[in-house]
């Protein structure tokens, strides 16, 4: 079974241990964290109560809209004093922990229910959850996932503020800020160190920092282009927070855009940058790349160029290829690679 699969299977899994205790969210219910509209299909369904979502994933939040369902697209949570909160776990403990701050603060006085499995790390989540409430009983369990009901919410939690992460971002002015949940939260990882070395030493005028995270790249490039007109997007809500948390300190007014790959980019641009994410929770991500590799001629003017870095064992070259009639290696540590492909064309896989 693909990655893709066992991440359904999960979220199946999980929406069926919640159907059979369905009694226990009955009223208005707010269903939160990694989940997806299989998830809240099967959950509302079988519930009898009015139900809304919370996501901090632009393009689940844009199935959901486009299902009428209700969402509510942010990092944090919405105040909400309805029946119970129920949440899936699924993208590690420190992602975990922020989510339930986040709860802890916006819906004090409400039962909240933990749903995950065992690949997952649910087995794991009561010490994380008791940071935060002082009663957190298991309600049942089947196929290695585990539903978690919380009470007794603690005074002295820590608030989902002071988990947010702070660190200078080297060779620059920037201090970048974020929770938990955002790639390079804590540290310049090593990709994004390749991909900053390998940005061009004259200005591309414009440049969209794609999948940005934490925005390193994109912030490394407003020290060295103080003329570029810079774009910045990402699809997760936590990092684009932390974006402009840090353009607003730098005086910039670079955009930063909710965008699912290209989904709300406009123009064209004579650099687009590129740190792809392969990983979701327990399940690697293959399908990121190949749509900015594919929609790049798009938004590239004639003469732009896509960087992109990524570990070894991903064969981005064909793919590059195909969209591109020039692709270099221009920095390789054995681990990761950086490519750079010039002269964007219709893919030729389009036009056969």
């Amino acid at each position: 079974m693909d990655e893709g699969a066992v991440a359904l299977s999960i979220q199946e899994a999980c929406a069926e241990l919640c159907v059979r205790n369905s009694e226990l969210f009955a009223g208005h219910l707010l269903l939160g964290g990694d989940l997806n509209g299989a998830f809240y299909d099967a959950v509302a369904e079988e519930v009898e109560a009015t139900c809304e979502a919370w996501t901090r994933r632009y393009d689940i939040a844009q199935e959901f809209a486009a299902g009428d369902r209700r969402a509510h697209f942010a990092t944090t949570p919405p105040v909400f004093d309805g029946s119970a909160v129920l949440l899936r776990s699924g993208r590690g403990r420190d992602a975990l922990a922020w989510m339930i701050a986040g709860v802890h603060g916006a819906a004090p006085q409400v039962p909240v229910y933990v749903v995950g499995h065992k690949r997952e790390g649910i087995d794991s989540a009561p010490r994380t959850l008791g940071t935060w409430y002082s009663d957190v009983s298991l309600v049942d369990r089947a196929r290695r996932c585990a539903l978690y009901r919380l009470d007794g919410p603690r005074s002295d939690a820590p608030c989902a503020d002071s988990l947010l992460r702070r660190w200078s971002l080297p060779g620059t002015r920037h201090e970048v800020v974020a929770d938990p949940g955002v790639f390079s939260s804590a540290e310049l990882d090593a990709g994004s160190a390749m991909l900053i070395e390998a940005l061009p030493k004259r200005s591309p005028e414009r440049m969209l920092d794609i999948a940005c995270g934490a925005g390193v790249v994109g912030l490394s490039a407003l020290d060295r282009y103080p003329d570029c007109a810079l774009t910045f997007c990402d699809v997760d809500a936590g990092a684009l927070d932390a974006t402009r948390r840090a353009v607003a300190a730098a005086g910039s007014d670079a955009r930063v855009l909710a965008s699912n790959v290209y989904s709300d980019v406009t123009g064209r641009f004579r650099l687009i940058a590129a740190n792809p994410p392969f990983h979701d929770g327990v399940a690697t991500r293959h399908d990121v790349a190949p749509r900015i590799i594919a929609g790049a001629w798009r938004h590239l003017s004639r003469s732009g160029t896509l960087l992109i870095v990524a570990n070894r064992f991903l064969r981005y070259q064909p793919l590059l290829e195909d969209v591109f009639r020039q692709v270099d290696i221009v920095n390789d540590d054995g681990k990761f690679r950086v490519y750079a492909a010039r002269e964007p064309r219709r893919p030729r896989s389009e036009t056969q």
